[in-house]
């Protein structure tokens, strides 16, 4: 049994614990390849395309019971394009970058099928089980690449501790 322990605690500083990160990976830049290749990857790599699948159902829509009857339908317009777009511009790739445990990625959320190249090459998946499968890869791929990463990270905060 441990009575009276005189061990302290210091109260965690936000500020000291984000330079300190930045000092850790500013000074050992091999930390920053990976993010870099996950970048680079969805840049300039193929972008697997789900709309062919999923725009029927955004389409049909308009063929609802209350949106034939005219109400609000310049909402419905809106809400319809607005998913459209999405749909048009969705990478089924970006499931690699695993919020909030992934490998951090500046252009997941750029707009998808573009690089300074021109585009790139493009596999629409037409079906629920191709979706499905290109999913659970990319997110087991993800989750793992991100386990890596914050390895490495950890790795180095400890041994710049010891």
């Amino acid at each position: 049994m441990n009575n009276g322990s005189n061990v302290k605690f210091e109260k965690p500083s936000i500020i000291q614990a984000l330079i300190s990160g930045f000092n850790t990976i500013a000074s050992r830049p091999g930390l920053m390849i990976l993010p870099i290749l996950l970048d680079l990857f969805l840049w300039f790599g193929p972008g697997w395309r789900v709309n062919e699948y999923f725009m029927p159902v955004v389409d049909g829509i308009r063929d609802l019971p209350l949106i034939n009857a005219g109400v609000n339908s310049s909402a419905v317009e809106s809400y319809i394009s607005t998913w459209q777009e999405i749909l048009k511009n969705l990478d089924l790739a970006i499931t690699l970058r695993t919020f909030p445990i992934g490998v951090p990625s500046l252009l997941a959320s750029k707009p998808a099928f573009t690089n300074p190249l021109g585009s790139s090459i493009i596999f629409d998946l037409k079906n629920i089980s191709q979706i499905a499968v290109m999913w659970f890869l990319f997110l087991m791929v993800g989750s793992i690449l991100g386990n890596l990463y914050y390895k490495n990270i950890s790795q180095q905060v400890v041994a710049i501790d010891q």
